[in-house]
């Protein structure tokens, strides 16, 4: 297609100013143009154009125009013909076509937009906006000004391709940079990491950093990277009592009274701080001191920060007085500080100082004894006859010796008596008397024997069937140096009364040399030994064998039978027999008794003796068992007369049924019984008593109980001890009765009735005995 010019009015100027393209509206060339046929530029007159192409050969371009154009009519050769000469109107003043195309419209100039053409006539386009991306000429990068493509430049108020902005300065952060980049696009691009200078935003629609504040309070940290707090837009170390409440602090009043609101540790002060808040509260978690009733320093309770009004007392505590005000000084201690106390142990008085910490001091049982080390025994001197009888006090000795474990396993205090001896005796040492519960010892040997190293020969802790307070120890002993230690069993002291007696070897050791036994109504004793005697005879005594060592004793009786009681109750620590001969040749005796009774392996017996209307001599034979069984014994014998012998012996414990006939009997009673009655014949053992009793069904008999101890009636010296003619509380039967008899009295024979009431009745009764 044939490439075609056109001009107007506007668009010819658009792009001679904009283009470079030259307007020759007054048959002139523009300046420095010059007009050449063929150029494309209008001839001077203005009447005809140059398309280029040469068609009248080499005439001067008029004859290019055909002879009718611009006449108003098409005609041959020609595109158009608007009658003028006007340019850019659509038909040119050649009569051809300003425009077929929006190509022939084009200047190459983009900024002011893309040209048309409408109708022949080339329209200008629409100018891009100042600032859109385009290229000059040259080829450089540009922005779109007025319509015309100008190189890019930071700096010219337009905002360019690869510019954010560009307010035509260099002023840091006023919103656009020096290098046309927005001062911040965000918050983040405005903080400095200082938190005290203030709060840095970035507001888009500046895009120019702002700050708030500077903040007081908040946390920071120092440049040497110490925790801080803001203040005056610097980070400081915070610090209690500046009177700044920092974070951490619940206040900060400056001050350091912890008796305002604001303690010195800044909290705010609050019941259980442990502060008294003045004027809000009277206390805080302490007790306040104050002085009790009783003068003691006593404290005033503090519950919830107020105080209670009452003083309370302190605990007591060590010093004489009375802290709790409870009327006792030093309770809970072992005793009042500085006071002396007494007191006893057992039977043993002591005085006790109140010492330091209110510990009870050394219980002070007096002097300690003269003998209560060997080094001190007390010399044993026997007065005419070979005994001696010493007093004295265990309290205050001390437990200074042990005897041997099989005779007293706990021992006590301790005292010491020394017997010299010229000649062979037998010896015997009791403590009949003594307040407590005595261990005696025997040790020594010959002359050169010493106190601290003697051997011991003998020990004994009870007394047989004797009590506690009645301990012996005896032996047949020859010349020499001999110690007696008085001990106490498991601790017991006391006030003791030592009896020492002593004899020649026993006279007695034949049946031919018997010591005679003088009669006694009331239980008599004897001391004896069968030590260093001789077996005068094995016969066996009932179950008993008599094998060891014996010696004899005679009783006469007569002119009638009599009632015998004979024991070995109290002394003999062997296990030994009695037996009764009626000569010394006989070889079978009429009586013997062998153990236990009474609880111990020893013998008590009771029978009939005599002969009616002549007088009889009894030989009695006290042995052991076996040759090991010898040693020191009590041979007790009492005897009651010829009206007694009818009685029936009664062991105790046991029981008896009987019925008595109406009719008069031989006894009475001191609370009545004069009817018929049965006597029984009980033996006693040492220290207890009898309880008799009739209280059951069985008894039908009215009647009393009654007992006596040395003869069954007046004429053989009886007496009577109780009387029993009631139903006690503890019977239920009415016909029931019970007596106890015999407390206080020794071991021996005693008499019990059971007597009718009334000669005219009689009945049946059921007596039990029994000893508690």
């Amino acid at each position: 297609m044939q490439t075609r010019r056109w001009v107007g009015g506007f668009l010819l100027a658009v792009a001679a100013a904009g283009c470079g393209g030259v307007v020759a509206g007054s048959g002139d060339a523009a300046a420095g143009e010059v007009a050449e046929a063929g150029d494309g530029v209008l001839d001077a007159d203005g009447d005809a154009r140059d398309d280029g192409r040469d068609e009248g050969g080499g005439g001067d371009g008029e004859a290019e125009v055909s002879p009718g154009c611009r006449n108003g009519v098409v005609e041959s050769g020609e595109e158009c013909d608007d009658g003028n000469d006007r340019v850019g109107d659509g038909c040119e003043p050649d009569c051809t076509w300003t425009c077929e195309s929006a190509a022939e419209c084009a200047d190459g100039e983009r900024c002011n937009g893309d040209e048309s053409c409408v109708e022949h006539v080339c329209l200008p386009g629409t100018a891009l906006g100042d600032g859109h991306a385009c290229e000059t000429a040259e080829g450089l990068p540009g922005s779109c000004a007025g319509g015309a493509c100008r190189a890019s430049v930071c700096g010219n108020t337009l905002v360019e391709p690869g510019e954010e902005c560009d307010d035509g300065n260099s002023v840091a952060g006023d919103g656009c940079e020096g290098d046309c980049t927005w001062s911040c696009t965000g918050n983040a691009d405005c903080l400095d990491e200082d938190v005290c200078n203030g709060t840095e935003s970035c507001p888009l629609e500046t895009h120019a950093c702002v700050r708030t504040g500077p903040p007081v309070g908040v946390a920071c940290r120092t440049s040497d990277g110490a925790d801080g707090v803001c203040r005056g837009g610097l980070c400081v170390i915070p610090t209690c009592g500046d009177g700044n409440p920092d974070p951490g602090e619940e206040c900060d009043d400056g001050n350091t009274s912890n008796t305002d609101a604001c303690l010195n540790d800044c909290r705010l002060a609050e019941c259980g701080d442990g502060f008294v808040w003045s004027g809000e509260e009277e206390c805080d978690g302490a007790d306040v001191p104050c002085t009790t009733d009783c003068d003691s320093a006593g404290l005033r309770v503090c519950t919830s920060c107020t105080l209670a009004d009452a003083c309370r007392p302190p605990v007591e505590v060590c010093n004489g007085v009375d802290d709790d005000c409870d009327d006792a000084c030093d309770d809970g201690f072992g005793c009042c500080l500085g006071t002396v106390a007494t007191g006893t142990v057992g039977l043993c008085g002591y005085s006790q100082a109140c010492g330091a910490g209110c510990i009870p001091g050394h219980r002070d049982f007096g002097a300690v004894p003269a003998n209560d080390t060997c080094a001190g025994a007390t010399r044993i001197t026997l007065a005419t006859g070979g005994s001696a009888t010493l007093t004295g006090s265990t309290c205050a000795a001390a437990d200074d010796v042990a005897p041997p474990t099989a005779c007293a396993a706990l021992d006590g205090p301790d005292v010491v008596f020394a017997l010299s001896l010229t000649t062979t005796k037998f010896v015997v040492v009791d403590t009949d008397g003594s307040a407590f519960d005595t261990v005696l010892e025997l040790r020594g040997g010959d002359a050169t024997a010493t106190c601290a190293a003697a051997p011991s020969l003998a020990c004994n802790d009870n007394r047989a069937a004797g009590g506690v307070s009645s301990s012996m120890v005896s032996a047949l002993l020859t010349p020499g140096n001999y110690w007696v230690f008085l001990d106490g069993y498991n601790g017991a002291a006391g006030n003791y009364t030592v009896h020492v007696y002593t004899s020649d070897p026993p006279p007695n050791d034949t049946c031919a040399t018997a010591t005679v036994l003088t009669s006694s109504t009331t239980p008599a004793t004897v001391w004896g030994t069968t030590a260093g005697a001789t077996d005068d005879g094995t016969a066996t005594c009932g179950s008993w064998p008599a094998a060891g060592p014996d010696v004899w004793y005679s009783l006469t009786i007569g002119p009638a039978r009599h009632l015998v009681y004979l024991d070995l109750l109290d002394l003999a620590t062997f296990s030994g027999s009695i037996r009764v001969y009626d000569s010394c040749t006989a070889d079978v005796p009429v009586a013997c008794a062998g153990g236990p009774a009474c609880g111990v392996d020893r013998p008590q017996w009771i029978g009939v003796l005599g002969r009616d209307g002549a007088g009889s001599t009894y030989f009695i034979a006290v042995d052991g068992a076996t040759a090991a069984d010898n040693g020191a014994f009590s041979l007790r014998h009492q005897m009651a007369g010829p009206t007694c012998v009818d009685g029936t012996v009664l062991a105790v414990p046991g029981t008896a049924f009987g019925t008595l006939p109406a009719g008069a009997g031989r006894s009475i009673g001191s609370c009545g019984g004069n009817g018929n009655d049965i006597m029984y014949v009980l033996g006693l053992c040492p220290g207890r008593s009898i309880a008799a009793s009739t209280c059951n069904a069985a008894t039908t008999l009215e009647h009393v109980l009654y007992a006596r101890r040395n003869g069954c009636d007046a004429v053989t010296g009886g007496i009577e001890m109780s009387c029993s003619s009631a139903s006690s509380g503890a019977c239920t039967y009415p016909l029931g009765r019970t007596l106890t008899f015999g407390s206080g009295q020794p071991a021996g024979m005693y008499f019990l009735f059971v007597d009718g009431t009334s000669v005219t009745g009689g009945g049946a009764y059921q007596l039990g005995v029994a000893m508690p």
